[in-house]
């Protein structure tokens, strides 16, 4: 959820200090655990309106309508770790592979490259959409068959 939470270009996030008047720090690694140290600073007023708006976006993103307001229904979301060698294959000449891999599955595909990670290490793509569409196991035959 980091990427969602800080948005393109670090717009979310800014936008969540300003709103709160709390400064939030989300710390680079994980250390290998499923969640992210997010530090607040501030009063304890613009501590709890930073919360309430990170819920929200959290809440959105899991249970909410569409993917970023985009579609209809609840939206799923699920990563698998594409090898750093194919990362280039599975987006392609000016995404044009990604883009068609999207289409055929009926789903949003991103590549996330937040956060430092080292040479060589496999990347996560984010997929979201329908809840049965989402599915790594029919998102990979879909993958395949392309």
């Amino acid at each position: 959820m980091v990427g969602f939470i800080i948005g393109r270009g670090g717009e979310q996030i800014t936008r969540i200090q300003l709103e709160s008047g709390c400064k939030i720090q989300i710390a680079a690694d994980s250390g290998g655990l499923m969640e992210r140290p997010c530090s607040l600073t501030g009063t304890p007023e613009s501590i709890e309106q930073a919360k309430r708006l990170l819920i929200q976006i959290v809440d959105r993103c899991r249970n909410g309508p569409g993917f970023h307001g985009e579609g209809e229904g609840g939206a799923s979301v699920q990563e698998m770790l594409i090898p750093a060698s194919k990362v280039g294959l599975v987006i392609g000449r000016g995404g044009d592979t990604i883009k068609q891999l999207q289409e055929r599955a009926g789903v949003k595909m991103m590549m996330i490259q937040d956060g430092p990670m080292p040479t060589g290490a496999d990347k996560p793509l984010r997929i979201s959409g329908d809840p049965y569409k989402v599915q790594v196991k029919n998102t990979q035959e879909q993958m395949v068959q392309t």
